[in-house]
């Protein structure tokens, strides 16, 4: 059995850690490091960076039962809690706890989750999941063929790549990146990523020697001038096709996530020196697929769970009975979301994470009976 990165387990878990910060509110963790590398500049370009540094072409001498894989593990999951989360979404609703808005059409149970991935809220963040599988199976058609054309050069494959990055970014920038053009940009946005951590897997990653201290001058150096040019720094809300302070520049989307994923690369390999042999880690990014699809309603639910207390009496200073938005975020009695935030972020690592260990040893337990039965 091959042993893990664990590089990656950490970059995953830092990776998971910016999701949750962004959902739960940026502002409460306002730093000057963010200030330079903004967690909407890059965090999403990171998930596909990683996807890819785990790509192996031998998967192409399979292709059709690679698809089916790939079908299984993001699709099917993805509509299975599609499902779930429309009836929790609807009921929650009838109930008054919450005001989202729910079109119970075909279309939106169907091909939202291919656009924006926010048809029913509480699970919007799994759009990455529709999306990493739309660039899988592309990278896997595209890989393959050039393969049978006899280009084999990864290298010389960053160039076609790097092409369809910009456009993807750029669609983004002038604003077509709406319905159907939508699922094209963020196809052609993170697939370049996705070859570029193929690409660091394969040549690059031997070359990454250099010291710390040259290595973020140089990377901060770079940054301070894209900042300049942005006039501002890029906001980048891949979900939806959106970029903003970023004018009209199809490079920059490229650029700035370039640089972020640079950054947290070589955070996470000081880190590992202390990290690597976590537990915790390990658990973290073995489950970030789990946790990327259900801490978004972690945050609802928690705050449907605190609306119900409020409702039969218990006081809970700084608490807005007429929350609408999933935006919203309890400041605790204290009224410091800085510090009150934290409940949320461990809720959203470890409720995912419980509750797929606890389904998991129900369905051993359960598959031990059969066996024991038959």
């Amino acid at each position: 059995m091959q042993e893990r990165n664990k590089q990656m387990d950490v970059l995953l878990c830092l990776g998971m850690l910016l999701v949750i910060l962004g959902h739960v509110g940026t502002n409460s963790w306002k730093t000057e490091l963010f200030d330079w590398f903004v967690i909407y500049s890059f965090h999403m370009p990171l998930f596909f960076f990683i996807s890819g540094y785990f790509y192996k072409p031998a998967r192409e001498q399979a292709y059709g039962r690679t698809i089916l894989r790939l079908i299984r593990k993001f699709v099917l999951p993805y509509y299975i809690w599609n499902l779930v989360y429309a009836i929790v979404v609807f009921l929650l609703k009838n109930a008054g706890y919450v005001r989202f808005q729910l079109n119970p059409s075909l279309s939106n149970f169907f091909l939202t989750p291919w656009t924006t991935g926010d048809q029913y809220q509480l699970n919007s963040p799994a759009w990455f999941l529709l999306t990493l599988f739309l660039v899988e199976v592309v990278y896997l058609s595209l890989h393959k063929f050039f393969a049978f054309i006899k280009i084999r050069n990864d290298t010389l494959l960053l160039l076609p790549f790097v092409c369809m990055g910009i456009a993807g970014g750029g669609m983004m920038v002038h604003g077509i990146a709406k319905g159907g053009m939508l699922v094209l940009a963020k196809l052609l946005y993170a697939i370049f990523f996705y070859h570029l951590g193929h690409l660091y897997y394969e040549k690059l990653e031997k070359f990454d020697r250099l010291g710390n201290l040259p290595y973020f001058g140089i990377l901060f150096v770079i940054q301070y001038f894209l900042m300049v040019k942005t006039n501002g720094f890029p906001y980048i809300s891949m979900w939806n096709g959106s970029i903003t302070t970023m004018g009209k520049n199809i490079f920059l989307p490229v650029a700035v996530a370039l640089t972020g994923i640079a950054f947290m690369l070589r955070i996470s390999k000081i880190l590992t020196l202390s990290l690597g042999e976590s537990k915790i880690i390990k658990k973290i990014s073995t489950s970030t697929k789990t946790i990327m699809i259900h801490h978004y309603a972690v945050i609802v639910l928690f705050n449907v769970a605190l609306s119900f207390l409020y409702r039969h009496g218990v006081e809970l200073k700084n608490f807005d009975p007429n929350w609408v938005s999933v935006l919203y975020k309890y400041p605790g009695p204290h009224n410091h979301m800085e510090l009150f935030s934290m409940v949320y972020i461990v809720l959203c690592f470890t409720v995912p994470i419980g509750m797929s260990t606890f389904f998991q040893k129900i369905v051993g337990i359960a598959s031990g009976k059969l066996r024991r039965t038959k």
